[in-house]
């Protein structure tokens, strides 16, 4: 299902709001199609806007990788952020990655859909501001 969604992102070849979970940091038989992807994505200029609790390799991430990735990223604290499957809004398409228990992607095609969960980003990113601005600040203090 995750390789499905990846393709299907580089076909539509638009910007992505990933709402990201961070039990995906403990599935690592996907860190090979992740690298790949990143790098395919980075190639057509896709560009990633990102929403994502805060891990222990996020500072790494932010600090050094996230510009030349195209990624512009959110941190919230993770105890309010704890989403068990990441959300990616593109093209006029929604994914839903389940990461607890069995992995499993459900891509929606809907403009309603598409519409409300890209709302809801929006909101989110805009009230992530203060809080990723003083994770920012002590990261970098």
């Amino acid at each position: 299902g995750v390789s499905e969604l990846y393709e299907d992102q580089l076909n539509e070849g638009q910007p992505i709001l990933l709402m990201r979970s961070p039990l995906d940091d403990d599935r690592l038989e996907l860190s090979d199609l992740v690298q790949r992807q990143i790098a395919e994505q980075i190639k057509m200029g896709i560009s990633v806007r990102v929403i994502a609790p805060m891990t222990p390799g996020t500072p790494a991430k932010v600090l050094s990788k996230d510009k030349e990735r195209l990624v512009e990223r959110r941190i919230v604290p993770r105890e309010v952020f704890p989403i068990p499957a990441q959300v990616a809004i593109y093209a006029n398409k929604v994914a839903l990655t389940s990461y607890e228990g069995v992995l499993m992607t459900t891509i929606i095609e809907n403009t309603a859909i598409r519409q409300t969960f890209e709302l809801i980003f929006e909101y989110m990113w805009a009230k992530s501001e203060p809080e990723h601005k003083k994770i920012l600040e002590s990261i970098e203090g």
